[in-house]
């Protein structure tokens, strides 16, 4: 392979693994009701708290779902992965040690994350151990850091826009009282009637842009405007340009769900 088909080859390898551990199926089979668990877990803790506090339960819940997804040693808790989190060094070190432990150890596979890659190692030369290593650093900083920024971004937008969470509030109780038990868990088409949740989730991420942008390498030369794009460069993918852009969307600093109906 080449190395612009290498590089392809393992995209589509890590968005492979990761959807069918986070995708939409495991989504719906798996993870909706562990994530609601969760949730209320967490609103709990929040209970009382103001909104400053959000980031900090909800960073902390994500680091602990996801260490729990991936099924890391019950001996090390999701909270030594969060403080982790914050010094790089001390993460990668820790998760090469978890690797190490799974990789020698003599006990039934558990079918997990970890397992897969493990298995995989063995047949795709790029899985090397400093690869999976940053795989799996990369999964548990984009919990620690994106998720619960837009989250956090989430509710207070919410709070600040009391008709915003007015609707929000009367959607999730006329989804729950449609239920024929309202004691039981949220289901995947209970979460695809909340048309307005949707809303404000595509509002959120429109004005939480987390990232500063994507960096993308030109394979060949791309004619645009009467400009050329010479193969070999790199090029840098700003969504704000785009979610903040008055000709794409009016007004656009203003926190406004509704919009999502003309789209």
């Amino acid at each position: 392979m080449n190395a612009v088909t290498t590089s392809s080859y393992i995209q589509r390898y890590i968005r492979n693994i990761i959807l069918d551990y986070l995708g939409t199926e495991a989504l719906k089979n798996q993870l909706l009701e562990k994530i609601e668990m969760v949730f209320e877990l967490t609103l709990m803790e929040l209970f009382g708290y103001d909104s400053s506090k959000s980031s900090k339960f909800l960073s902390k819940m994500f680091t602990d779902f996801f260490s729990g997804l991936m099924t890391f040693p019950v001996n090390i808790p999701g909270t030594a992965f969060h403080r982790c989190m914050k010094n790089r060094k001390k993460a990668l070190e820790l998760m090469k040690d978890i690797l190490h432990e799974r990789i020698n150890s003599q006990g039934k596979r558990r079918c997990d994350f970890i397992d897969q890659l493990i298995e995989d190692m063995k047949k795709e030369d790029f899985l090397t151990e400093d690869f999976v290593v940053y795989m799996m650093f990369g999964l548990q900083l984009a919990s620690f850091m994106s998720i619960s920024a837009n989250l956090t971004t989430a509710v207070r937008l919410m709070t600040e826009n009391p008709l915003v969470n007015k609707e929000v509030k009367e959607e999730h109780e006329a989804s729950f009282r449609r239920k024929e038990n309202v004691d039981a868990s949220l289901t995947w088409k209970d979460f695809k009637s909340m048309a307005f949740t949707s809303q404000v989730l595509n509002e959120t991420f429109r004005m939480a842009n987390i990232a500063p942008g994507i960096p993308r390498r030109v394979i060949k030369d791309i004619h645009i405007n009467g400009y050329v794009i010479p193969k070999g460069w790199t090029l840098m993918v700003v969504a704000t340009a785009i979610h903040m852009n008055p000709k794409k969307f009016d007004d656009p600093h203003i926190f406004n769900p509704w919009r999502w109906n003309k789209i």
